[in-house]
């Protein structure tokens, strides 16, 4: 009697504590060409490299220097003000907040470090349709933490990030579709944020580019393959980057 109460007892509690197993389907790896292909609405220019130049971007002199004074002077008046102190008397608890807040405003700070390396200077198209080459702007402070000044990805690996499994994406994130929607929230953004991957890995594109062909540059972020078809190629001669610094070659508007 005693052991049939003890093994009921038993069963109830390993069922309540019991953890089911479950099974992750595995996803489909077979890439759909038909979906993924994009055929643009007006030709591709590819240069005698083979390559078409989609983004390309030269800061100014001060670009850089103001995105930092945006943390480094409210440190500086911020720690003045910790230095004299002049709330001690009327508001105590003054003092350890100003602390908290200058520790924000370090993190932050030593964020943008991070942040402008992955700052994007030019993003060419190789005649695959299938592979980008994307050149880093802040060559020397990659070359110090030995990452890679040029970079080659396959289209299909630039994909959004989706599902609910995800944590919801940082920063003013890349364009989905074009033509895009004027948003007077996204025109006074400094950069876009592009995901691929995971969270981990971005990409970052200043919205006020040298020169920019929104249409494919935003087709080939989204995962789309470009159909290099002769009806959509157009060959240049000479360099794509000479010539857009020259001005030959007019840009579009990436906002």
């Amino acid at each position: 009697m005693v052991l049939r109460r003890f093994t009921q007892q038993y069963k109830s509690v390993y069922a309540f504590c019991k953890v089911e197993s479950y099974t992750i389907k595995p996803q489909n790896t077979v890439i759909d060409y038909k979906t993924l292909t994009y055929n643009p609405q007006q030709k591709i220019k590819f240069d005698s490299s083979n390559k078409s130049l989609l983004y390309y971007y030269k800061p100014l002199v001060w670009t850089y220097q103001f995105q930092f004074w945006m943390y480094l002077f409210p440190m500086v008046l911020l720690g003045n003000l910790i230095k004299h102190n002049p709330f001690y008397s009327t508001f105590p608890a003054a003092l350890p907040m100003m602390f908290t807040v200058e520790f924000w405003l370090f993190l932050r700070w030593f964020k943008k470090f991070k942040y402008l390396r992955y700052v994007v200077s030019e993003v060419y198209l190789h005649k695959d349709g299938q592979t980008v080459e994307v050149v880093f702007e802040k060559q020397f402070w990659r070359k110090v933490k030995e990452q890679n000044v040029t970079q080659i990805f396959y289209v299909t690996n630039l994909k959004t990030l989706s599902g609910n499994d995800k944590r919801p994406l940082k920063g003013n994130v890349f364009p989905e579709e074009w033509p895009q929607k004027n948003e007077m929230t996204k025109r006074w953004r400094w950069s876009f944020v592009k995901y691929y991957l995971n969270q981990n890995n971005f990409l970052v594109f200043p919205s006020n580019p040298n020169y920019v062909n929104s249409e494919i540059l935003i087709a080939v972020m989204n995962g789309k393959i470009i159909n290099t078809a002769k009806q959509y190629v157009e060959d240049v001669q000479g360099d794509m980057l000479e010539m857009v610094q020259e001005g030959k070659i007019k840009s579009d508007t990436l906002i």
